[in-house]
């Protein structure tokens, strides 16, 4: 026996990487009738090559998809071809799992459609992965909302704080500074229209009521300042 006759030919070739495929690869007729079912798929779904072939691709699909089997073959019929189709297939033991289709029609040698090919893919880890991340971004929208708020909020208390402080200052310096400073006025006019004829506890008295003016006018100063710098 040659060496080309102990090689395998192309179909052989073909039949042997679709077999170890990690891939679930499926074909199966216009009726939706499985004929063709490899390693990858019983991987997948739990079924082996002869509990499927023959069997209706509509076992794999949930109840409430099954309109999705339909849309599927039509498509199929007129020719196209459907790439990275994201669905919910189901599994042997009744689990869910997430797959990524790519199915293909299949010719005969005339170029008539006869059947299809489906390539499934479980992309369950990467939608949960998806699915986390989408939920770890809302939190930071909610948390950076709630923050925004924080801010608003805070700054509304700020400027209302603000708005309190130049009212005290305002108070100060016009309610209490004016009679301060009238005080001072007749205090020093006290002593000097009137030093010849005060006694010595009424000069007295006068020069008290000057210095604790001068003293309640730095006090006032002095909060003023305290109050700018809060």
């Amino acid at each position: 026996m040659s060496m080309s006759d102990s090689e395998p030919n192309a179909a052989e070739y073909l039949a042997a990487i679709v077999q170890g495929s990690d891939d679930a690869i499926i074909g199966k007729d216009l009726s939706g009738i499985i004929r063709a079912w490899n390693q990858g798929a019983e991987n997948l779904f739990g079924y082996t090559d002869k509990e499927m072939i023959g069997k209706s691709v509509s076992l794999l699909i949930p109840a409430d998809r099954q309109d999705e089997e339909t849309m599927i073959l039509s498509r199929l019929k007129r020719g196209e071809r459907i790439e990275h189709y994201e669905t919910v297939r189901r599994r042997k033991d009744g689990s869910l799992i997430d797959v990524s289709l790519v199915i293909s029609p299949i010719r005969d040698e005339h170029g008539t459609i006869i059947g299809a090919s489906k390539i499934a893919r479980d992309i369950t880890e990467q939608k949960r992965a998806r699915r986390m991340l989408q939920e770890s971004e809302e939190r930071f929208r909610v948390l950076t909302a709630t923050l925004e708020e924080r801010v608003r909020q805070r700054t509304t208390e700020l400027e209302d704080s603000n708005l309190a402080l130049d009212a005290f200052a305002y108070s100060v310096s016009h309610d209490l500074r004016a009679p301060l400073r009238t005080m001072q006025g007749f205090a020093k006019a006290l002593m000097e229209d009137y030093a010849s004829s005060l006694e010595g506890r009424g000069r007295d008295y006068a020069m008290r009521i000057a210095r604790g003016a001068e003293r309640m006018e730095i006090l006032i100063q002095d909060l003023l300042m305290y109050s700018r710098l809060s």
